[in-house]
């Protein structure tokens, strides 16, 4: 059923996922032993009003997974899922995730850029982030500058520390 939806990253086909309505401040949990503990869902609701301000999906993503985990698992286990996940997929990178028609893991990928971009320089390397913007353009752009790397050291060091 994942894959039917778009979700090729997935770690079991038994994950049932979640959703969220930050405006209403509503969770929906689809994995019932979960049930109203799916904290990335609940991550999303309290970063809600980041979610209208244009914020940059890959960061909101990853900023609710590196917070809150993802389909059942918490930060570490989903990052450890998505090393096994790239080493099998090398054809993945973090500029493909820009452009995919399929998830290949967009969360986890997002949660290794967040916890990248703290190691740097804490809560405010993540807001000067946050702050860039919401195309892809500004993502890199705010990658570089945050990060102190070029785009290609971005990546390379991306892809190493997601494969940690």
């Amino acid at each position: 059923m994942n894959r039917i939806i778009g979700l090729d990253w997935v770690p079991s086909s038994t994950d049932g996922g979640g959703f969220s309505s930050p405006f209403n401040h509503l969770v929906a949990s689809g994995n019932p032993a979960l049930g109203e503990n799916y904290r990335h869902e609940i991550v999303h609701v309290v970063l809600g009003p980041m979610s209208f301000s244009g914020i940059h999906p890959l960061i909101l993503e990853g900023l609710c997974t590196w917070l809150g985990g993802t389909l059942g698992m918490d930060a570490l286990a989903v990052r450890k899922a998505y090393a096994v996940y790239l080493r099998a997929h090398p054809e993945v990178t973090l500029e493909s995730l820009f452009s995919q028609s399929v998830d290949k893991g967009l969360r986890p990928a997002g949660a290794v850029l967040s916890q990248m971009v703290f190691d740097r320089g804490g809560v405010p390397a993540l807001k000067a982030l946050i702050a860039k913007g919401r195309s892809d353009a500004d993502l890199k752009a705010g990658l570089q500058q945050v990060l102190g790397k070029t785009w290609p050291e971005v990546q390379a060091a991306w892809r190493r520390t997601a494969l940690m």
